[in-house]
């Protein structure tokens, strides 16, 4: 029950961030209607060590070489699902690479792979949007990237999954009570 709880309030708190009420509600929508498929039974969690991420990169290239490398060796993230912002002017598609050379199992998601069909009218077009437009269809996309991945990622039976951006990092402090030498 208590990792039932864990997984809702993560679920609640990445719909959180989607900052405008009428984007929450479609996310919870699409998020709500998956609840009982989405909810881990706590026997798979000691068969499961590694991390997966859902990760929306724009133009990141640069930062993405340390993000990958740090979280692949500390926590250890390998499974990472990924989709470039359609106003990027650089592919991470060769960085990557290098990674799944190494056994990592990256996917590479187009708009056209999780967005619904009255979102992907506007992002073909999001170069001619207005600002709040665009704005707008950000928060669309990012809530739609979100809810599709963490359900692939369950179907996948993969459980510990990170929600982040390309800035940001985890920090894992260790086991609770290690005694330092």
């Amino acid at each position: 029950m208590k990792q039932r709880f864990i997984l809702f309030s993560i679920i609640v708190m990445t719909l959180y961030c989607c900052f405008h009420l009428h984007f929450i509600m479609k996310s919870m929508e699409i998020v709500l209607a998956e609840i009982p498929s989405l909810l881990v039974d706590s026997s798979d969690l000691a068969n499961n060590k590694t991390f997966s991420a859902c990760l929306l990169t724009m133009d990141d290239n640069h930062r993405l070489v340390e993000w990958l490398a740090y979280h692949h060796h500390v926590l250890p993230l390998e499974h990472l699902i990924v989709t470039v912002d359609p106003r990027s002017t650089t592919s991470p598609t060769a960085l990557f690479d290098r990674w799944r050379a190494r056994g990592m199992i990256i996917e590479e998601w187009s708009d056209n792979d999780f967005m619904s069909q009255d979102n992907l009218k506007y992002s073909e077009r999001v170069h001619s949007l207005s600002q709040e437009q665009q704005f707008n269809l950000h928060r669309d996309r990012q809530c739609e990237f979100l809810a599709h991945c963490m359900k692939h990622l369950k179907k996948k039976n993969r459980t510990w999954t990170l929600l982040v951006d390309s800035d940001e990092y985890l920090q894992f402090n260790g086991p609770a009570g290690e005694k330092k030498p």
